[in-house]
């Protein structure tokens, strides 16, 4: 089987071992790169049908399928061409001392400071891995996702020290291996936490051209915060012989943060227009939101806040100060309790709930 890409800058021809039509494809096939890495196969509802995806590349269905006949010695062999929409990226070492082929997600690990994933090193991690003999959940056969923090994401410093044994298995999803084109928003994946003493589930967004994930700490523990970290895959669909590695901004499950911090903390981030707004018309409301004990933000996301009748609005200042006021109440809500007082926000906003100094998201 064929797969070629159709960017007309660069393109790629990946072979897999087998000719197999859409109809044949299985949860996984065989590539002819070198250690046989594997091509893991992803269908979805669509507009018009089943979408199907070889990692995170969508096969055109209209162009695929071509099957052709080839006299090889004497021998009849089938040959199949699927166009698919992007380049397959193979995991490839930047050392000829130290070449890794078909790595699994701990051989990535140790290996990662070989590999091309630009300016991320995942150092810290790794560590605590080791440090808390987790290494067999990243070196186990099966399809898992894994989420992987890079070391700029474990600032302020205190953050190495709260990856235990669950904040680690609460980066991995069993059982599915989720690239992030064909990967529903706002759908809950369980991860290896998940029990009636400690329930946690992760979900992918989209945002402005970025792809966030984010936990959600259903039932928490003394230890664990219930509530929900937003990160960025800031290197994502990364693929390993047990699944897909996800690079990601900052830890999840961990809630540190305030309020304040996470709005300022990146400005191209989901909700830093509303930051701006507050800061341009309603810095009072932020000072006041800090020294509550309990509270719960509303904060509209930047695409919200992008839309002509917000502008409009936006040169109004006495309005905007009014109107910044209905995006908080004194009482920490959690998603239920927002059900259950028929609190209605907008589905583009991001809920941001905050304790004390810290905050969680949804």
């Amino acid at each position: 089987m064929k797969l070629q890409n159709t960017n007309k800058i660069s393109s790629l021809l990946i072979l897999a071992n087998r000719p197999l039509t859409i109809e044949e494809l299985r949860d996984s096939i065989s590539s002819e790169l070198e250690g046989n890495p594997p091509l893991w196969i992803t269908r979805r509802p669509g507009r018009y049908g089943v979408d199907v995806y070889i990692n995170n590349a969508m096969i055109l269905l209209e162009q695929s399928n071509f099957q052709s006949k080839l006299k090889v010695n004497g021998d009849t062999m089938t040959q199949v061409l699927h166009i698919i929409n992007e380049v397959l990226e193979p995991v490839r070492s930047n050392s000829m001392e130290s070449p890794v082929y078909n790595p699994n997600a701990f051989q990535f690990l140790n290996q990662s400071e070989n590999l091309n994933l630009g300016d991320h090193r995942v150092r810290t991690f790794r560590q605590q891995i080791v440090i808390e003999k987790k290494e067999l959940i990243y070196k186990a056969e099966g399809r898992f996702t894994f989420f992987i923090p890079v070391d700029e994401g474990f600032k302020p410093v205190p953050r190495p020290r709260l990856i235990d044994k669950l904040v680690i298995d609460g980066h991995v999803i069993p059982s599915e291996v989720l690239f992030t084109a064909p990967t529903p928003d706002n759908v809950q994946y369980p991860t290896l936490v998940f029990s009636d003493n400690l329930k946690v589930v992760i979900s992918f967004s989209k945002s402005q051209n970025k792809v966030y994930v984010q936990s959600n700490t259903l039932v928490g523990d003394a230890s664990h915060t219930n509530g929900v970290v937003l990160a960025e895959i800031v290197k994502g669909n990364i693929p390993v012989r047990n699944g897909v590695v996800h690079l990601i901004a900052r830890p999840l499950m961990v809630v540190d943060n305030t309020v304040r911090g996470f709005l300022e903390e990146k400005e191209d981030g989901p909700v830093y227009k509303f930051y701006e707004t507050i800061r341009d018309f309603g810095d009072d409301i932020m000072t006041t939101i800090s020294h509550l004990h309990d509270v719960t933000l509303f904060a509209p996301s930047n695409e919200a806040l992008n839309e002509p009748n917000v502008k409009q609005m936006l040169q109004d200042k006495n309005r905007m100060k009014e109107i910044l006021k209905l995006h908080y109440v004194k009482e920490r809500l959690t998603l239920d309790k927002i059900k259950d007082k028929s609190v209605s926000q907008r589905d583009s906003s991001l809920r941001i709930f905050i304790r004390s100094s810290t905050y969680t998201s949804i």
